[in-house]
């Protein structure tokens, strides 16, 4: 069953005790909160987009290496069958035609797999209406628009109640009873003012939007821990592809082998070849480098995450006791390297797909 928060219905002597004075408007903190809120959440699902390409190729990946060196084999044992036909006089066999190779739906690494794809995805939905509903805050301070706002925060909650769910099924703790997912809230006490009634419901949306990024932050930790937990195998399986694509000829390792030397300021000798053991070294190690930092760089995205989501809390509080604290100061810092993991991962991620050299 739903955990329901119960709001006291305070006045505005009380509220503005906590807040900024007597029956002074909150107005502007809850403009600011909400601005930090949008941009938090923003900096929050660009950062963590890279995430979700790198899960969502490991199944294709794996599947891909088993079929080239499958299709290696076969290759080896045509050609001999091929050989003996023509020296016993005999038809040559069939043309060869490798198979594809594809998984049964209760093979561990492809359930543990769509399991954390599923928890990517209903993350993604659950930042998006906390944005939308920080977007809503700001129009109830700027126009009073109540109703929109209770609408999108009960979505928000719906939409962590979801994730929570996802992140149990994959593994993930299970974090007892959902958020509520409909608070209304009173539009106007009896004896109430305007201003006052205002200032009451921005104070209780403040505190439903801080209860449902807790919960965002824990959940945040904990797909963190899943995806930690298949980091290794993400590595892995890049590399092993990488090195099978290469010792099949399948893959030239001239690209990558090109653009290092660019980068050193030289120039590749003429006499290096793709099928030198070299150039193939040269490719297996750099592809191994960057399937490790592209997980790495994903934990540290994460991290970074739950600190700026912490620092938003902290503004929450801020506003709900002394509002005159609350300022974009408190989150700057935090959403600034929000978006600089944001760039790097897109640098590895880019680098991985051109050959580069993050």
């Amino acid at each position: 069953m739903a955990q329901r928060i119960a709001w006291p219905r305070v006045a505005c002597g009380l509220i503005m005790t906590l807040s900024l004075g007597a029956c002074t408007s909150l107005r502007t903190p809850a403009l600011t909160l909400s601005k930090a809120g949008q941009q938090t959440t923003a900096a929050s699902a660009q950062s963590l987009r890279g995430v979700a390409e790198n899960v969502g190729g490991l199944v294709e990946m794996n599947l891909v290496r088993q079929a080239v060196a499958g299709c290696a084999q076969d290759i080896k044992g045509h050609a001999a069958a091929t050989a003996a036909a023509a020296a016993e006089k005999k038809p040559a066999p069939p043309p060869l035609v490798c198979k594809p190779v594809t998984l049964p739906d209760d093979v561990p690494v492809l359930q543990a797999n769509n399991a954390l794809a599923n928890v990517i995805l209903l993350r993604v939905k659950a930042i998006n209406k906390i944005n939308d509903a920080y977007a809503e805050m700001q129009k109830e301070a700027e126009y009073d628009a109540r109703g929109e706002l209770e609408g999108a925060i009960g979505e928000a909650a719906g939409s962590v109640n979801g994730l929570a769910a996802a992140v149990a099924a994959a593994g993930g703790p299970a974090l007892g009873a959902p958020l509520a997912v409909a608070v209304p809230v009173v539009k106007r006490l009896a004896g109430e003012s305007a201003q006052a009634a205002q200032n009451r419901r921005l104070v209780e949306a403040s505190k439903q939007l801080k209860a449902i990024d807790q919960r965002l932050i824990t959940l945040l930790a904990a797909e963190q821990d899943l995806y930690a937990g298949m980091g290794a195998s993400l590595a892995m399986n890049r590399s092993n592809v990488t090195d099978a694509m290469l010792a099949t000829g399948v893959a030239d390792p001239m690209r990558l082998v090109n653009e290092f030397t660019t980068g050193l300021g030289l120039s590749t000798s003429p006499d290096l070849k793709p099928g030198n053991a070299q150039s193939v070294v040269i490719a297996r190690t750099m592809s191994k480098y960057r399937a490790q930092k592209a997980v790495a760089v994903s934990g540290a995205t994460y991290a970074a995450n739950v600190k700026a989501l912490k620092a938003l809390v902290e503004e929450h509080e801020k506003f709900e006791t002394d509002a005159s604290k609350v300022s974009l100061d408190g989150v700057t810092g935090a959403i600034d390297e929000l978006k600089g993991w944001a760039e790097i991962v897109q640098e590895v991620q880019d680098a991985t797909k051109a050959g580069g050299n993050p």
